[in-house]
């Protein structure tokens, strides 16, 4: 009898283990695939990590991939490839692509002002010993760009002519052609500089926030052929954002163990920054595509090509998505009033 009794129990024990794992395999196939590429492991993803590792993602029917491809040039090309189905990218790319006749729309805004300073060699001062010497970006066009170009202006300092901008390639190159004093000057986040380069000493001459310079740091963008067949998915991704957002502001200590996995640091001095820079100082609640947003990258983009202007803002965003987040009441259960 005893013998019948445990085997009837280890049959009901494996039984039961057979149905979760069948649950489990069920739930997972039922979720919708969805492929987010994004350019850089920065504290602004913070919300992109942890809807995926706080469950927010797979809440909302979804199975993400978040996959860093380190360029934002090639995010795009590889959004409009259809390699990715939806790309978190910095806007000068995106808009780019876009005012060209690329088929993407950008579908949602981060909100997120990247904190850019002129960082310089410790023996420039003031914006007149610019005169001469040599700038780090990345590439004509980009986003570090953009913003030294406006920082110089608001300086008044004029690029190309006061100042060399050295094209490098990328964030890391760029870094590191300031710290070997191989040029005079970058535009960078001090949260990267100091990942990389704790002990380097430079000083600032000039922040695009307190100069009045805003750019988001990064859209949400997908193929106007994706829009139109997952909505659902588009409406997903962005009600998961939102909440992941929310619980980045009410988390700081949680939030922050998750920017140090996907920053591969333990620096308390690194998290703090990254934390305060993108989270607490970013002022969005909801993802939606604001005009206000891109139009000041627009109005450079403008500058330098005036052909550009053939296209009309509101052909470059669609607000769809967002607005269905927000008709949800998904803010005012996670805000209040």
């Amino acid at each position: 009898m005893e013998r019948r009794k445990l085997y009837l129990s280890t049959l009901f024990i494996l039984s039961l283990s057979l149905m979760v794992r069948l649950s489990a395999a069920t739930a997972a196939e039922n979720l919708s695939k969805l492929r987010v590429g994004y350019p850089s492991q920065t504290g602004n993803r913070a919300p992109l990590w942890t809807a995926k590792e706080k469950g927010f993602f797979k809440k909302y029917g979804l199975d993400v991939d978040l996959l860093l491809i380190r360029s934002g040039t090639i995010t795009t090309t590889t959004l409009l490839s259809g390699e990715i189905d939806l790309a978190a990218n910095n806007p000068q790319g995106l808009l780019s692509a876009i005012l060209q006749g690329g088929d993407l729309v950008i579908v949602g805004s981060a909100g997120d002002s990247i904190p850019f300073k002129l960082l310089v060699h410790p023996s420039i001062t003031k914006p007149e010993d610019l005169k001469g010497k040599k700038i780090a970006i990345t590439r004509p066009g980009a986003l570090i760009d953009t913003i030294a170009r406006s920082l110089l202006e608001k300086l008044g300092v004029k690029p190309d002519k006061d100042v060399v901008l050295i094209s490098v390639g990328d964030l890391a190159t760029q870094d590191a052609a300031f710290a070997s004093g191989s040029v005079e000057g970058t535009v960078e986040t001090e949260d990267n500089i100091l990942a990389g380069y704790p002990q380097l000493k430079y000083n600032v001459l000039g922040s695009a926030a307190d100069l009045g310079i805003n750019f988001v740091g990064h859209l949400f963008a997908v193929r106007k052929s994706f829009a139109k067949e997952h909505h659902s998915k588009l409406v997903a991704f962005l009600s998961a954002y939102t909440e992941a957002m929310h619980y980045a502001k009410t988390r700081p200590e949680q939030t922050k163990e998750i920017m140090g996995k996907y920053l591969k640091t333990q620096d308390q001095r690194i998290l703090d920054i990254n934390y305060k820079n993108y989270i607490l100082e970013n002022p969005h609640r909801l993802a939606s595509p604001d005009r206000s947003d891109i139009e000041p990258v627009l109005e450079q983009m403008y500058r330098r090509d005036p052909k550009l202007k053939k296209v009309d803002v509101g052909e470059i965003t669609d607000g769809r998505f967002a607005a269905e987040v927000e008709a949800s009441g998904l803010l005012k259960t996670l805000y209040g009033n």
